[in-house]
This record gives C-alpha cells, sequence and structure tokens, in this order.
C-alpha cells in the first residue's frame, strides 16, 4: 500500500483509505455467476462483479488479512490500525460451567476460534461442530446470538446447549437460553435465532430488532454456507 493508504479495523467493518481504493475495490470483486447473461452487463451497464468493499472503502473485518496480502503482492505498502474493542463478559455468563470434555480437534478449533475472533470451523459430520460453538459461547461469555436456517436446528441448539452447560448457582434449562423464530422473540443474554425471522424482523419492527442486534457482541452461525451474504451483512450493520 502506498504510505498514504490506512485500514482501520473495527470488530464487524473495517474501512480503506487512501489513493490505492480502486485496487483495493478491485481485490475484493469477483465475477457473478452467469453475468455474461445479465442484462445490465449486455448493455455496458455493468462490469459483471460483484464488489465486497463500498465505494466509500468499508468492507467486512474478517477479510482484511486478504486485502492486506494481495495489496503487498502489488507492492503496495500501507498502515493498518487496530480499533477492534474486547467485549466485557458478563459475570451471569462467566458462572457457566461445562460438561463436555473436548476432544483435541475440538479444542484446537475453540483455541483458534479465541485467537483469532473471525473465522470459519470446518469439521465433517458428527464431528462436534456444536460442542465447539457451545464452548466459544461459553468462554468469550458475552452477549451473543447463534443463528440457525432451520427451525429444527433452533430448538435443538437451544436443548443442545443447556445440556452441556451448568451453572454454579442453579439448573440450566433451554428456557435460559433466548429463542428468536418459529413464532417466539425471546432474547436472553444468549440467544438462538433463525436468520429469516431476523431478516423479517429488521423490515417489520426495525427500531427493536436494530436495540437487540446492537446490543450482540459475538455472533455464531451454524451452516454458515446456508446463510445468503447479504443476509448477513444486513443483520452485522
Amino acid at each position: 500500500m502506498s504510505a498514504d493508504n490506512t485500514i482501520t479495523l473495527g470488530n464487524v467493518w473495517a474501512k480503506f483509505n487512501g489513493p490505492n481504493l480502486t485496487q483495493a475495490r478491485d481485490i475484493l470483486a469477483y465475477k457473478q455467476k452467469g453475468y455474461n447473461f445479465i442484462r445490465a452487463f449486455k448493455l455496458g451497464l455493468w462490469d459483471g462483479r460483484t464488489h465486497l468493499m463500498k465505494p466509500g472503502g468499508q468492507f467486512p473485518a474478517g477479510l482484511s488479512s486478504y486485502l492486506i496480502q494481495e495489496l503487498k503482492r502489488q507492492g503496495l505498502e500501507g498502515t493498518t490500525v487496530d480499533q477492534r474493542e474486547k467485549p466485557k463478559p458478563i459475570p451471569e455468563l462467566l458462572g457457566l460451567k461445562t460438561n463436555i470434555q473436548l476432544e483435541p480437534h475440538q479444542q484446537q478449533a475453540v483455541t483458534s476460534g479465541l485467537l483469532n475472533t473471525i473465522g470459519i470451523t470446518k469439521h465433517p459430520t458428527a464431528a462436534g461442530k456444536t460442542v465447539v460453538m457451545s464452548e466459544l459461547v461459553r468462554q468469550i461469555a458475552c452477549t451473543g446470538l447463534v443463528l440457525v436456517h432451520r427451525k429444527d436446528l433452533l430448538h435443538q441448539t437451544r436443548r443442545e446447549f443447556a445440556e452441556m452447560w451448568n451453572h454454579s448457582r442453579s439448573l440450566i434449562t433451554p428456557d435460559y437460553i433466548g429463542i428468536i423464530g418459529d413464532g417466539h422473540w425471546d432474547t436472553r443474554d444468549i440467544t438462538v435465532a433463525t436468520f429469516q425471522t431476523l431478516t423479517r424482523s429488521l423490515k417489520e419492527q426495525p427500531e427493536e430488532t436494530a436495540r437487540f442486534l446492537a446490543s450482540i457482541k459475538q455472533v455464531h452461525v451454524d451452516e454458515v454456507h446456508h446463510l445468503p451474504a447479504k443476509t448477513f451483512a444486513d443483520i452485522m450493520s
């Protein structure tokens, strides 16, 4: 990057400022599948690419390492300003204990997640991804949102979290964990939600939904490949 280029990192979004904005936007862009059949492309009104960086330089913070790497390959230098804030744990959640002895691959995933703060855990079926997610939620111990894509997973995740946790002062039941979806809107320190319900709620009750999302300090997505990128961006915004 040019010495005048700066990437400012936030917890969710990052911002690129500097003379190489065009190059940065090109790096974080890709050709949309079937672009050559779309009318706007045929008319010369669109280049067929989807840009992950907005014209003003805002982009998902998780792409910052890739962007820096690719800019360096082009011989461009600059500075990175880390303004990420570490959320404060909630005393009530610090009292949560686990009933599970993690397998080595699960412990490795938890350790990596705590270290990197942003990432994707990829495990085969029945490898215990929910166990990893519950342990990350427990150890981070701040207001959390767990997103799922089906109603059965909504109830299953609440039940499994409750089964894996206990508390120094009380028995944990699924009611300890909030639920958004399948006709329910009951938020708690830790809430499991379907992204379909949250997306609809952003349109139908935007103020209440925005207040809830603003209170969230950690987000976990089950079966993340089912979550449309725009939907996730809308929720995280």
